[in-house]
């Protein structure tokens, strides 16, 4: 078990993406089920998994699919764990253009969240994450019904957390009307994450 730790510990130490981490990282999952330890060795694959999304795509999803099965529904204590491997393997099968799958594995997390205490945040992405596989489908009936749902849930979160994904969701125009109004909720870090949204947007400021 040391050595997993361990190996986990030097998968920190490279920048993300680096193949050094990677390989860490998939090591340290390896010396987990070694160890019998299948909760550790799931958070160990699943973060090589969101490392893979855009350069391996296919073994991203084979970790998504090898973990899954270690997460009972069943046992409150991992569904929020099987939520966030479906997640990720949603936005991996959506970006393979497998959009049926991916939905189902969208829907499959907000079913997952949905009722669990402390998990509102990540229930609001899965919903946001269903419903934007939804438009690619072209399903606009699904696609409003999840982001109105998602919507009613971010309105009953506390106001920092529901202003951070007004931003991430908001046009240029409303960006800059955000900034103007400096909401409730305004602080440096949401300064700092309005900065990114801008700047990854076209048309920003």
């Amino acid at each position: 078990m040391t050595s997993a730790w361990a190996l986990r510990g030097l998968s920190l130490n490279f920048e993300p993406l680096d193949p050094a981490a990677i390989t860490a990282a998939e090591r340290a999952g390896d010396a987990f089920v070694a160890a019998g330890n299948r909760v550790e060795a799931a958070k160990s694959y699943l973060s090589v998994a969101k490392q893979l999304i855009y350069i391996a795509p296919e073994r991203a999803i084979e970790l998504t699919e090898l973990v899954l099965p270690w997460f009972d529904s069943r046992d409150v204590g991992l569904r929020n764990a099987r939520a966030g491997a479906q997640q990720i393997r949603a936005q991996l099968l959506a970006k393979r253009d497998r959009l049926d799958e991916a939905l189902d594995a969208a829907l499959d997390a907000v079913a997952l969240r949905t009722g669990l205490q402390g998990a509102e945040v990540e229930l609001v992405s899965s919903y946001f994450l269903a419903a934007s596989i939804a438009g690619s489908k072209h399903d606009e009936e699904q696609r409003s019904k999840l982001e109105t749902t998602a919507a009613e849930i971010v309105d009953r979160l506390p106001v920092e957390q529901a202003l951070r994904f007004r931003i991430c969701r908001a046009s240029p125009a409303e960006l800059q009307q955000i900034r103007e109004a400096k909401p409730p909720g305004w602080d440096e870090d949401i300064e700092v994450a309005l900065d990114v949204s801008e700047a990854i947007k076209p048309n920003g400021r």
